[in-house]
């Protein structure tokens, strides 16, 4: 074996303090691999702005190549924590370089990935570095483990499609992590509760002789509405629903995404909190997780640009030649970025130009632009910040 370091990048939605750093030590087929996870700042404006997610990880493999893929392979369950810790997406990692450290001679293999230059992460939701540590410490200590990894994986993956248009996607995702995790949450509430399963049956309305199913299948199937939906009958149906509608093809998408769409962050509210549940994490990791910003799920950077106004000298035959239609085109970037420290918060200053497309007497009047945040379900914030 020899031993090689590894980097790859993530575009997220949650960055790395600059003085931050995640540090994870985890053990891959035996052998320990040691992890670094940090946000890349770039100095190009007035203050240093966050760039990519980095991971840094270094181990013993057979080649660089092999090095490259298993460091990573694992490295998308500990991302996949941190986007469910910090509720924002963290893209798949994307491997850079890897290469062998103290060779026996005087090569060693190098492998380098090229990769675009970062651009500004538009975001102010920092990680909480404890917060997260704890968590993936505690998903390695857990009996659970494999559960509470493919739910974390379902949730990182709706969170990739936290974004207008995939909200059925998004949804389909979250209810397969529901799937799961909710055996993880009925064996955690018979072993906390102290109960049998023929008690918690009896509790939750199990008559025996009443129907088919066994008390294990009667508890696996209640165990979604009662555990991970928290009783909340109306959400688990619908989510449900939709979910088997589309996985087998039962109904268009058309009718389905909006269904989806109105179901989408409670799904997401239920699913988290249930992963974090078995966890048995203390109540102050519990709060600062589940407190403000955390509590709203952010997806892909992005903006949303609108503009509306009022169009005038514009007849029946316009325009002319039948494919000028009017337009405007928006060229849009980033003039400075500087940080407040009374709000805790990246401020982006736009460098936005527009021109526009018009033939003979056509024009906009009472022209209103807007900017809103792409990355979010909740009420939107017409700025850049978070």
């Amino acid at each position: 074996m020899k031993t090689f370091r590894v980097t790859a990048r993530s575009k997220a939605s949650s960055i790395f303090r600059s003085d931050d750093k995640l540090e994870v030590h985890s053990e891959l087929d035996g052998r320990l691999v040691r992890y670094m996870f940090i946000t890349r700042y770039v100095k190009n404006f007035t203050v240093p702005h966050p760039g990519d997610m980095m991971v840094f990880a270094q181990g013993d493999a057979p080649n660089c190549m092999e090095a490259a893929q298993s460091f990573l392979m694992h490295g998308q369950v500990l991302i996949a924590i941190i986007a469910c810790v910090a509720n924002a997406h963290a893209s798949i990692l994307e491997p850079e370089i890897s290469f062998e450290v103290e060779p026996e001679s005087d090569r060693g293999e190098y492998f380098q990935r090229f990769m675009r230059a970062d651009k500004p992460a538009l975001t102010s939701r920092f990680i909480n570095v404890e917060a997260a540590s704890k968590a993936i410490t505690a998903v390695h200590a857990s009996d659970e483990q494999d559960r509470i990894i493919r739910a974390t994986a379902q949730y990182a993956q709706a969170l990739r499609n936290w974004r207008h248009g995939f909200e059925l996607i998004a949804l389909s995702h979250l209810f397969m992590g529901v799937e799961a995790i909710q055996k993880a949450c009925l064996r955690h509430k018979l072993k906390k509760d102290g109960k049998t399963s023929e008690e918690l049956a009896a509790d939750w309305g199990w008559v025996e002789g009443g129907g088919n199913m066994t008390i294990q299948q009667y508890l696996d199937a209640a165990a979604k509405g009662e555990l991970v939906f928290q009783s909340d009958r109306d959400t688990y149906n619908a989510a449900k629903d939709v979910s088997d509608r589309y996985e087998h093809g039962l109904e268009n998408m058309g009718t389905l995404i909006p269904r989806a769409r109105d179901n989408l962050v409670l799904t997401a509210k239920y699913l988290r909190e249930a992963i974090f549940s078995v966890l048995d994490l203390d109540q102050d990791t519990l709060e600062k997780i589940m407190g403000e910003p955390y509590n709203k799920p952010r997806g892909p950077l992005g903006q949303e640009l609108y503009l509306s106004g009022e169009l005038t000298g514009v007849s029946e035959n316009y325009p002319p030649d039948g494919f000028d239609w009017p337009s405007l085109f928006w060229k849009n970037g980033i003039k400075d970025i500087t940080f407040d420290e009374h709000v805790d918060k990246y401020k982006y200053h736009p460098d936005m130009t527009v021109t526009g497309n018009f033939k003979g007497d056509a024009k906009l009047e009472n022209l209103r632009f807007e900017i809103w945040d792409a990355s979010s379900f909740w009420p939107a914030k017409k700025d850049t910040e978070e």
